[in-house]
Protein backbone atom coordinates (compact mmCIF):
# COMPACT_ATOMS: atom_id res chain seq x y z
CA UNK A 1 0.00 0.00 0.00
CA UNK A 2 0.96 3.72 -0.78
CA UNK A 3 2.04 5.74 2.03
CA UNK A 4 -0.84 7.94 3.20
CA UNK A 5 -0.85 11.40 4.46
CA UNK A 6 -3.07 13.27 7.03
CA UNK A 7 -4.45 16.73 5.66
CA UNK A 8 -3.75 19.35 8.52
CA UNK A 9 -5.17 21.75 7.17
CA UNK A 10 -8.54 22.03 7.00
CA UNK A 11 -9.82 26.09 6.62
CA UNK A 12 -11.29 28.16 8.49
CA UNK A 13 -15.30 29.12 8.42
CA UNK A 14 -17.64 27.79 6.12
CA UNK A 15 -16.94 23.50 6.85
CA UNK A 16 -19.68 21.74 5.24
CA UNK A 17 -19.99 17.47 6.15
CA UNK A 18 -22.72 16.28 4.12
CA UNK A 19 -23.98 12.27 3.82
CA UNK A 20 -25.40 10.54 0.93
CA UNK A 21 -27.66 8.07 0.41
CA UNK A 22 -28.51 8.29 -3.32
CA UNK A 23 -26.06 5.01 -4.33
CA UNK A 24 -27.20 2.72 -0.95
CA UNK A 25 -30.85 3.09 -1.75
CA UNK A 26 -33.14 1.88 -4.77
CA UNK A 27 -36.31 3.68 -4.07
CA UNK A 28 -39.44 1.76 -6.03
CA UNK A 29 -42.63 4.27 -5.75
CA UNK A 30 -46.28 2.29 -6.19
CA UNK A 31 -48.46 4.50 -6.91
CA UNK A 32 -51.10 5.95 -5.14
CA UNK A 33 -48.05 8.03 -2.74
CA UNK A 34 -46.88 3.91 -1.97
CA UNK A 35 -43.39 3.13 -1.73
CA UNK A 36 -40.37 1.16 -0.75
CA UNK A 37 -37.11 1.23 -0.66
CA UNK A 38 -33.91 -1.37 -0.31
CA UNK A 39 -30.63 -0.50 1.16
CA UNK A 40 -28.26 -1.90 -0.89
CA UNK A 41 -24.82 -0.34 0.04
CA UNK A 42 -23.48 2.06 2.50
CA UNK A 43 -24.08 5.83 2.74
CA UNK A 44 -21.13 7.97 1.52
CA UNK A 45 -19.76 11.60 3.24
CA UNK A 46 -17.83 14.49 1.49
CA UNK A 47 -16.83 17.05 3.07
CA UNK A 48 -16.56 21.13 1.29
CA UNK A 49 -14.05 23.33 3.28
CA UNK A 50 -13.27 27.04 2.58
CA UNK A 51 -10.55 29.26 3.25
CA UNK A 52 -11.80 32.96 3.29
CA UNK A 53 -7.92 33.93 4.35
CA UNK A 54 -5.12 31.39 3.48
CA UNK A 55 -1.85 32.97 4.32
CA UNK A 56 1.06 32.74 2.01
CA UNK A 57 3.40 33.85 4.70
CA UNK A 58 5.17 31.58 7.32
CA UNK A 59 2.62 32.83 9.91
CA UNK A 60 1.24 29.91 11.42
CA UNK A 61 3.58 27.38 9.04
CA UNK A 62 3.49 23.98 8.49
CA UNK A 63 6.19 21.60 8.33
CA UNK A 64 5.40 19.17 5.23
CA UNK A 65 7.98 16.12 4.45
CA UNK A 66 10.66 17.96 6.38
CA UNK A 67 9.96 21.43 5.13
CA UNK A 68 8.40 24.28 6.58
CA UNK A 69 6.22 25.93 4.16
CA UNK A 70 3.31 28.79 4.30
CA UNK A 71 0.03 27.14 5.04
CA UNK A 72 -1.08 27.73 1.38
CA UNK A 73 2.17 26.34 -0.30
CA UNK A 74 1.26 23.11 2.33
CA UNK A 75 -2.30 22.71 0.74
CA UNK A 76 -1.10 23.47 -2.74
CA UNK A 77 1.69 20.70 -2.76
CA UNK A 78 -0.29 18.23 -0.32
CA UNK A 79 -3.17 18.27 -3.71
CA UNK A 80 -0.22 18.31 -6.08
CA UNK A 81 0.80 15.03 -4.58
CA UNK A 82 -2.33 13.55 -4.44
CA UNK A 83 -3.17 14.31 -7.69
CA UNK A 84 0.09 12.95 -9.23
CA UNK A 85 -0.20 9.83 -7.84
CA UNK A 86 -3.84 9.62 -9.69
CA UNK A 87 -6.48 11.07 -6.95
CA UNK A 88 -4.33 9.17 -3.84
CA UNK A 89 -6.49 8.67 -0.76
CA UNK A 90 -5.29 10.42 2.34
CA UNK A 91 -6.51 10.52 5.90
CA UNK A 92 -8.86 13.81 6.97
CA UNK A 93 -9.53 14.52 10.35
CA UNK A 94 -13.28 15.48 11.00
CA UNK A 95 -13.80 18.45 12.55
CA UNK A 96 -18.08 17.61 13.31
CA UNK A 97 -17.10 14.05 14.78
CA UNK A 98 -13.31 14.13 16.18
CA UNK A 99 -13.06 10.90 14.00
CA UNK A 100 -10.53 9.94 11.06
CA UNK A 101 -11.84 9.18 7.53
CA UNK A 102 -10.23 7.79 4.43
CA UNK A 103 -11.52 10.40 1.90
CA UNK A 104 -10.24 11.67 -1.80
CA UNK A 105 -10.75 14.92 -3.30
CA UNK A 106 -13.43 15.45 -5.41
CA UNK A 107 -12.66 17.89 -8.20
CA UNK A 108 -9.03 17.93 -9.74
CA UNK A 109 -8.29 21.12 -9.48
CA UNK A 110 -7.34 23.93 -7.05
CA UNK A 111 -7.22 27.43 -7.83
CA UNK A 112 -6.60 30.25 -5.19
CA UNK A 113 -7.62 34.02 -5.17
CA UNK A 114 -5.03 36.12 -4.21
CA UNK A 115 -6.69 39.54 -2.52
CA UNK A 116 -3.92 41.08 -1.26
CA UNK A 117 -0.14 40.22 -0.98
CA UNK A 118 0.57 36.63 0.00
CA UNK A 119 -2.92 36.38 1.09
CA UNK A 120 -5.63 33.69 -0.99
CA UNK A 121 -8.77 32.02 -0.65
CA UNK A 122 -9.82 28.98 -1.67
CA UNK A 123 -12.01 26.14 -1.30
CA UNK A 124 -11.72 22.28 -1.69
CA UNK A 125 -13.96 19.45 -1.35
CA UNK A 126 -12.94 15.74 -0.73
CA UNK A 127 -15.19 12.48 -0.23
CA UNK A 128 -15.33 9.01 1.63
CA UNK A 129 -12.94 6.32 -0.33
CA UNK A 130 -13.31 2.87 0.71
CA UNK A 131 -9.92 0.63 0.28
CA UNK A 132 -10.40 -3.46 1.17
CA UNK A 133 -6.87 -3.10 2.58
CA UNK A 134 -7.98 -0.67 5.37
CA UNK A 135 -10.42 -1.60 7.82
CA UNK A 136 -13.01 0.66 9.34
CA UNK A 137 -16.11 1.24 11.43
CA UNK A 138 -19.70 0.68 10.83
CA UNK A 139 -19.71 4.81 9.94
CA UNK A 140 -17.06 4.47 7.59
CA UNK A 141 -14.39 5.93 9.91
CA UNK A 142 -10.99 4.74 10.55
CA UNK A 143 -10.74 2.48 13.76
CA UNK A 144 -7.13 3.51 14.69
CA UNK A 145 -4.58 5.59 12.61
CA UNK A 146 -1.17 5.64 13.59
CA UNK A 147 0.89 9.08 15.34
CA UNK A 148 2.69 10.68 12.58
CA UNK A 149 2.60 12.52 9.31
CA UNK A 150 2.89 9.65 6.68
CA UNK A 151 1.37 6.64 7.85
CA UNK A 152 2.67 3.10 6.17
Amino acid sequence: MAELEILREIGDWGLTKAVDFSGAIIQQELGGAYSDGLVVDAETFDWSFNWKVLPGTKDNEITDLGVTKSRADYLWAFFIRRMREGNGSFFLPCPFDGKTYLVAFAEFRLSYEQFMAKLYSTGIKVKLRRDATINTLDDGSIATVPEGEILQ
